[in-house]
């Protein structure tokens, strides 16, 4: 017969955006010998997880095509870009974490895909973050950079 399942594994993102867990057993309760039948059903079992959809953040490539992954891009809000103004290390985890990923890598400004970036409203300026958590952060809407300032 099969083992107990093993306990539910980490899930594959921390607060949001959907992943997965999984767990798994084995069929050695005892191990099927001498003609004995294999154990029926899965070995492995996969459940999703941390479904919460992550906000209005994304970021997207020169060609506005969404990164999944955490790979170098320009961070959106609701489609238009977010201005680096009162930015510092706290704020980058938490939209990171809002955006589902552990915490922030790296960041920087500037026309990194300007003709990209020039096509978008610049939606939000002035993001502060007193913790790593997004509720704590306070923003604009107006805005008072330009788009070199873009994160």
């Amino acid at each position: 017969g099969y083992t107990e399942w093993t306990p539910w594994s980490i899930c594959s993102v921390q607060y949001c955006g959907g992943g997965v867990q999984d767990r798994s057993r084995n069929c050695t309760n005892p191990t099927p010998r001498y003609g004995g039948h294999d154990c029926y059903g899965n070995e492995t079992d996969t459940r999703q997880c941390n479904n919460d959809i992550c906000g209005y953040f994304e970021t997207v490539d020169g060609n506005g095509t969404k990164l999944y992954s955490e790979e170098e891009g320009v961070l959106l809000y609701e489609g238009g870009t977010v201005c680096i103004d009162a930015w510092d290390n706290t704020t980058a985890n938490a939209i990171c974490r809002e955006m589902g990923h552990h915490e922030m890598i790296s960041y920087r400004a500037g026309l990194l895909y300007e003709d990209l970036q020039l096509q978008r409203e610049i939606k939000l300026d002035d993001v502060h973050c007193k913790t790593r958590d997004w509720k704590t952060c306070t923003s604009e809407r107006n805005h008072d950079c330009t788009h070199d300032q873009d994160v």
